[in-house]
């Protein structure tokens, strides 16, 4: 889901970020190591980054600019324990009180 926040917070509408990569808005440099981070969330089941602890990033934003977000992320099983999808929220810190 692209919400409205998601919006503001990146620029980009959702048609331009929905099914895209998430290169969209990784900088350059943290790519190999987020994809690196990424296989071994799907391939081991588990993410260190759950509803209880976050990770602070830099992100890229439609017009270049950076950000830096907070995101959390949660795995969502069927019934069977297989993987159904991956949650991830990101706030934007500049917003934290």
């Amino acid at each position: 889901m692209w919400d409205d926040n998601a919006v503001q917070m990146f620029g980009f509408a959702a048609e331009e970020a929905i099914g895209k990569s998430l290169d969209l808005i990784i900088p350059e440099k943290l790519r190999e190591r987020h994809w690196k981070g990424w296989s071994y969330v799907v391939e081991q089941g588990v993410t260190g980054f759950n509803s209880d602890r976050t990770l602070t990033v830099p992100a890229l934003r439609r017009n270049g600019s950076q950000i830096v977000v907070v995101f959390n992320m949660d795995i969502i099983r069927n019934h069977s324990g297989n993987i159904d999808a991956i949650k991830v929220v990101f706030r934007d810190i500049r917003k934290q009180p």
